[in-house]
């Protein structure tokens, strides 16, 4: 483990003050928009970044109507759930939904295809194969469509929807020409005004890495490509952390990092990946950059316990990672302890 003097350990103090401050203030849980015939709506549980990955899946959720020649309304619905351990549930139904329309700035009710989906974290293909199915067997699911009653570990939820294993099937068939034609589409993460920095975008079922640099006769180099982003935070626009998981990390540098052991290398743009140890999937966290070191804090996400939410804000533990160095400290907080107590002993 990582030895510290008392002057180190007052700055990281000091550092976590000013960083983690407002760390855990309140946030908007709960976005809609539209995306031409396509309306979606998120509450989210965890990742922010969720907002904007439905965001992309609403852009092609739209570009799939338009291959299909379908032009009514279309309703995606997700739901996050904290709960790795919890198993996806999917829906499809079609009936008279409050969606948000842009063009009006108006709540409008229409009737209309609604895919419903409560997961931990969500899929564009997953998504449009949903939609696929629905314009293709629209009449059949008027007619077959029931309610059912579907606990989501807190209440019961009334839901509409097909026989659930006709849907575990449509996600298990391979996919249509049309639905590829679709998915080799890219999308970029919305962002107002980018010009310069780190982003990244959507293709194929995959997520780009890149960096732009408005300056450069090549501006745009793609870093590092993941199958899935969990959350992404950047810093300016130089800086960013890039969790492909809830539990491991990545962290980008537009100048390029340092290589352990080696000297700065301006070519390599992303770190290894950093790995959390004891995780649990109860927990919400916020990350900060600090003098170029990451901080990481993760908080107990709020339960609802006897009619009442508990726990919420509630500090769980410190990481911090040293890119040039390439060190991860999974404990700041108890590093810091050990140290004043070794200290005080030693006085």
């Amino acid at each position: 483990m990582m030895k510290m003097n008392k002057k180190y350990c007052y700055i990281l103090i000091v550092a976590l003050s000013m960083t983690f401050g407002n760390a855990f203030a309140s946030t908007d849980i709960f976005k809609s928009n539209n995306f031409g015939n396509v309306g979606t709506t998120i509450n989210l549980g965890i990742s922010l970044e969720e907002f904007n990955k439905v965001s992309i899946f609403g852009q092609l959720a739209e570009k799939l109507s338009k291959e299909l020649n379908y032009i009514d309304l279309v309703y995606l619905d997700f739901k996050q759930h904290f709960r790795a351990f919890w198993t996806p549930a999917f829906f499809i139904s079609y009936e008279n939904v409050e969606y948000w329309n842009a063009d009006s700035s108006k709540w409008l009710k229409k009737d209309g295809i609604v895919i419903r989906q409560i997961a931990r974290q969500f899929n564009a293909q997953t998504t449009l194969k949903l939609l696929e199915h629905a314009i293709l067997n629209l009449e059949s699911i008027k007619s077959s469509q029931e309610e059912i009653v579907f606990n989501d570990m807190y209440r019961d939820l009334k839901i509409n929807t097909i026989d659930t294993l006709v849907i575990k099937n449509t996600l298990n068939n391979p996919n249509s020409d049309v639905l590829n034609k679709v998915l080799k589409q890219r999308i970029d993460r919305p962002e107002t005004d980018f010009r310069d920095g780190i982003s990244y975008y959507w293709q194929d079922n995959r997520y780009y890495i890149f960096h732009h640099d408005f300056f450069a006769e090549e501006k745009e180099n793609v870093i590092y490509e993941l199958e899935n982003i969990f959350d992404f935070k950047r810093f300016g626009i130089y800086n960013a952390v890039i969790f492909d998981t809830d539990s491991s990390f990545y962290y980008a540098d537009h100048f390029g990092i340092a290589i352990f052991g080696e000297p700065w290398n301006r070519n390599k743009k992303i770190s290894e990946r950093q790995i959390i140890e004891n995780i649990s999937d109860s927990r919400r966290f916020e990350v900060e950059i600090f003098g170029k070191k990451v901080f990481i804090s993760f908080s107990y996400i709020a339960r609802w316990i006897e009619n009442r939410y508990s726990m919420a804000g509630h500090k769980y533990r410190t990481l911090v990672y040293f890119p040039k160095e390439n060190i991860l400290i999974q404990d700041l907080d108890k590093l810091i302890l050990n140290n004043f107590d070794k200290n005080n002993d030693e006085m």
